[in-house]
């Protein structure tokens, strides 16, 4: 539901639990998992916005590119150049989480109906570790589940808080939450290899 990134984690996990669907050894039906989200204009607009722009920004560029080589003078190719180099090589800013919270998140995953799937007792296994490495799932050209799975992860998968942690200790008495949210971050494959 709308908002529901923003809650506090105790909040997103009741919500998430009450939303969970489960199945025996037979699995689901099929189409069980097959409905998709409501969406409004609005939403489904700035999606595919934002999509066309990162899919096709780097051919524009391309283009772009190409266009100032052969049709203007050298001092705007290489001001168009030294404008790519800069921004290809900027860092970006540690605002993961805030994009977790944000409405463009969640209208991402109206679009795509985004869900998580998981067997057996997966779920209580990943809990109890601080830390995991999980892998996604081959793709083509855009690994949009992979890309979707990293504010998702964050904002409603979960971890237990160790009780030997003193902010753990503290929320504990105050009666709040011994959960909190991951910190995920995408990774390549490359990477992995060399941990």
């Amino acid at each position: 539901p709308d908002g529901t990134a923003k809650l506090d984690v105790m909040e997103r996990r009741k919500i998430v639990e009450g939303m969970v669907k489960s199945a025996g050894p037979e699995g689901f039906k099929e189409g069980a998992n097959a409905h998709t989200s409501t969406i409004s204009f609005v939403e489904e607009a700035a999606v595919c916005f934002v999509f066309f722009w990162m899919m096709g920004g780097p051919f524009i560029v391309l283009f772009l590119l190409l266009y100032t080589a052969i049709f203007s003078p050298i001092t705007h190719l290489l001001a168009l150049i030294a404008l790519v180099a800069f921004l290809s090589t900027h860092p970006l800013p540690d605002c993961g989480a805030a994009i977790a919270k944000s409405w463009f998140a969640q209208a991402t995953y109206k679009y795509f109906s985004y869900r998580f799937v998981w067997s057996d007792d997966a779920v209580d296994q990943i809990e109890s570790l601080p830390l995991y490495i999980g892998a996604g799932a081959p793709h083509g050209v855009m690994p949009f589940s992979n890309i979707l799975s990293i504010s998702a992860i964050n904002s409603y998968g979960y971890h237990k808080v160790s009780p030997t942690n003193g902010h753990a200790q503290k929320q504990a008495e105050g009666g709040g939450s011994l959960y909190e949210g991951r910190k995920f971050r995408g990774a390549g494959g490359a990477a992995l290899f060399r941990a």
